[in-house]
């Protein structure tokens, strides 16, 4: 139960920073040169977006490991002793994944 709880969290957390990853991605493609204006702006721009990009391609590739190898790891248990550490690993990377969102 607890365990299709984080594969919910994991799967929503994937789908919403890659949307805003491809926003993000197609702001990356449409900088235009002022010839020399507003240059301290267009690096900002640069900077924020590929900032937010980045951040969510990491959020991405969490999510999408820890979808991966977490149920497997856990169907794989011997004891509920390894389904415990299964589910405290993946609260554990929820938070990075979180912080990295939300950045």
């Amino acid at each position: 139960m607890e365990l299709d709880f984080w594969v919910s969290t994991f799967t929503m957390l994937t789908m919403e920073s890659s949307l805003l990853t491809g926003f993000s991605f197609s702001g990356l493609s449409y900088i235009e040169e002022f010839k020399g204006k507003r240059v301290i702006l267009n690096m900002l721009y640069l900077v924020a977006t590929s900032a937010s990009m980045g951040s969510g391609l990491v959020t991405v590739t969490t999510c999408s490991l820890c979808l991966l190898l977490g149920p497997g790891k856990a169907l794989r248990a011997n004891n509920i002793d390894s389904i415990d550490e299964t589910i405290d690993y993946l609260r554990g990377r929820s938070y990075m994944a979180f912080y990295f969102f939300v950045f």
